[in-house]
């Protein structure tokens, strides 16, 4: 072999040998900065996984987590009541109730729950200030050392063409064995030959009366007189009755009793 072919040979192993250690390095680099990736993967697995077991577990302190209110009359009352009741042996503190709509005004009536206790978030849809359909989140966030965040969902559709004056029956504190009367007014201003045809409930504690007041080409007023029986059961009440209209897109509207 010539000595210009020692020389390439030379060079050629040189190289060889170069690129195996550039390869070792590479592989060894890329191997760790793998090895890191994989374990930021885990870690934030492992952290993103916490906040949804914490909303399991909270979860199942209410009785539901939505509501629809469906087709509301323009300043009828409307709202719910989600329970919540402390399932575990510690203490549970609320630490707040928000809302992400103005349109729902939420209100806890106990913050702290021993063992075994339970209590009321109650939320007030506003029909008055709000048209159309409207939805809010209701945030509830648990204090440490049991941090959690629960989001109830509540929607309705506030109708401007429906009206109720009063906006609930509200029999209040009712003797046993007399009953009670409440009047509510409705009026509709919209198309013409609106009309209501039924009235229902899922309570036989209520007698109903209807009459239509006054109607033109595309107003209509109804005075309906609604009756608590005398054989009624004792302790509150929580009903609804429900109006059945001739309007096929929002046929239902709901009109809440208390007492």
């Amino acid at each position: 072999m010539t000595n210009e072919g020692r020389e390439e040979l030379c060079i050629f192993e040189t190289q060889a040998r170069i690129l195996d250690v550039l390869q070792r390095v590479s592989t060894r680099v890329c191997w760790r900065t793998l090895h890191g990736f994989l374990l930021l993967g885990i870690v934030a697995v492992c952290l993103s996984s916490r906040p949804a077991v914490a909303q399991e577990w909270a979860n199942k302190m209410f009785d539901h987590l939505e509501d629809d209110f469906g087709s509301l009359a323009r300043g009828a009352e409307a709202g719910d009541r989600f329970t919540i009741k402390n399932n575990f042996k510690e203490d549970i503190r609320i630490a707040s109730v928000q809302s992400s709509c103005g349109c729902t005004i939420p209100q806890v009536a106990k913050e702290v729950l021993s063992s075994g206790e339970e209590t009321e978030l109650v939320t007030e849809f506003d029909t008055v200030k709000f048209k159309g359909p409207h939805s809010a989140t209701i945030t509830v966030t648990f204090a440490p050392p049991f941090s959690a965040e629960v989001r109830l969902q509540v929607r309705g559709y506030v109708r401007p063409d429906v009206v109720f004056k009063p906006g609930r029956i509200e029999f209040g504190q009712v003797p046993a064995a007399e009953g009670a009367l409440q009047n509510v007014a409705i009026t509709y201003a919209g198309r013409d030959g609106w009309k209501i045809e039924d009235v229902r409930s899922a309570s036989d504690n209520y007698e109903v009366e209807l009459q239509e007041i006054e109607r033109t080409d595309n107003r209509v007023e109804y005075d309906m007189l609604v009756r608590l029986k005398k054989d009624a059961p004792t302790g509150y009440l929580q009903d609804q009755l429900t109006l059945v209209t001739n309007d096929t897109e929002r046929q239902f509207i709901p009109l809440t009793i208390e007492g």
